[in-house]
């Protein structure tokens, strides 16, 4: 019962905090954006163009926010490069066929891949470190003191290899790598076949890591599967199907509560629906409404969800017959569910990221040729434009990525090693 008076109590704080306060765009509210394939940062009201007459993509926040990260791509090749906020200081770490950038959760290190090959780049050191091959997909461990990582299955004549799961710890200079699970492949005949896996999220109190396991290309774009795993290693639960999406299942701030978007076929505005997962045993089922879809969420805090949702149809060869998506507050004590956003007709609301030290919520309006990103107080009231003119982000059968073309900042609260 305490736990609950808490958690009601965050609720109606978040709520009850006067608009007149919380309508504003704070100053430390930060976004990193892509307009006409150059870089650009918007800090409160104020935008500032960071690179001309590029081809930019996936800018990455560190958690201090006094860093960028970001890919040059120029005819065939990429670039690494590393932007400081401070002195507007640009510098170029890698070029190669780099990918998958990530931060550290508590530095200012920054590790990437080209190809199975994982590296890591230091801001304040000269060098680009390569700290181990065969990787397929990684993640920061929590304490930022080295990486889960996952190997690529391969095909041999005795069928396809097991997935294997490393530990890598960075102890100074010395890189030490340990064994820490086996993930079987399965056969190709089997509705458990995998090939690789996403990046991995722990829970808040670390006791279980979330992932995608995905099969070849052309199943993939359909099923894949997602997973919990214990962090001793010793207990893995199978949970649902979904699509190959990283940005479709994340953990509730405190509790350890895996909220995700499930349901095959590649088409987003078919057989998508949000769940809830409390580890180990509990689910509160699906909470989308009969004859609608579910694709962006975000966490406000342990009992709040917004979700982007639209209504559920069959696909149309036609864009402007498929359904655009508004957005929805979901209440996961009360159940309550009530829409907060009303775009103008032919345009839908995506990528819903809720900002907690400012109680604001940011989201991606866009019409299939035009895209802005407005903010707003927690519960939708009071919103607003906030920056217009961003690049379009991916779509693959109205699975749209945007994280090519914004990254938001908020302050977190991390304690910087």
């Amino acid at each position: 019962m305490k736990r609950l008076s808490t958690v009601v109590l965050c609720v109606l704080v978040g709520f009850l905090i006067p608009e007149t306060a919380i309508g504003e765009t704070h100053s430390f509210l930060k976004a990193a954006f892509i307009r006409d394939g150059d870089l650009w940062i918007k800090e409160g009201n104020d935008e500032k163009q960071v690179t001309k007459g590029k081809r930019v993509a996936s800018p990455r926040w560190s958690s201090d926010g006094k860093w960028l990260a970001y890919f040059e791509e120029n005819q065939d090749k990429k670039k690494v490069w590393l932007y400081n906020l401070h002195s507007e200081k640009k510098e170029s770490v890698f070029i190669g066929e780099p990918s998958n950038i990530q931060w550290a959760p508590n530095q200012n290190s920054l590790a990437f891949q080209e190809g199975e090959r994982l590296y890591v780049k230091n801001v304040f050191s000269e060098k680009t470190k390569r700290i181990a091959s065969e990787v397929g997909n990684y993640s920061w461990l929590p304490d930022g003191k080295g990486f889960l990582t996952s190997t690529n299955s391969e095909l041999t004549p005795d069928g396809w290899t097991d997935i294997d799961f490393n530990q890598i710890t960075l102890k100074d200079s010395q890189i030490e790598k340990s064994p820490f699970f086996t993930l079987p492949a399965h056969s190709l005949e089997s509705e458990d076949f995998g090939i690789g896996t996403s990046i991995f999220k722990w829970s808040p109190d670390g006791k279980w890591i979330s992932f995608i396991k995905y099969p070849t290309a052309s199943l993939s774009a359909d099923s894949n599967l997602l997973y919990v795993l214990s962090s001793d290693g010793k207990h893995l639960i199978k949970l649902d199907q979904m699509l190959n999406e990283p940005n479709w299942f994340h953990w509730a701030p405190r509790r350890n509560l895996l909220a995700y978007i499930g349901g095959i076929n590649r088409m987003s505005i078919m057989n998508k629906f949000l769940k809830v997962k409390e580890l180990p045993t509990a689910s509160m089922g699906t909470l989308t409404p009969d004859g609608y879809v579910d694709r962006d969420f975000t966490w406000h805090n342990d009992v709040v969800i917004t979700v982007a949702r639209s209504k559920e149809s069959e696909w149309s060869n036609n864009p402007t017959e498929r359904p655009l998506p508004t957005l929805y507050q979901i209440d996961l004590e009360s159940k309550e569910q009530k829409k907060i956003t009303s775009p103008e007709e032919g345009y839908g609301d995506f990528n819903p990221y809720y900002v907690p030290e400012s109680n604001q919520l940011a989201w991606v309006r866009n019409n299939r040729e035009k895209s802005d990103v407005w903010i707003a107080d927690g519960n939708g009231r009071n919103s607003k434009v906030w920056i217009t003119n961003i690049d379009q982000g991916e779509d693959f059968y109205e699975k749209w990525d945007w994280s090519k073309v914004v990254s938001i900042y908020a302050p977190k609260n991390v304690k910087m090693g």
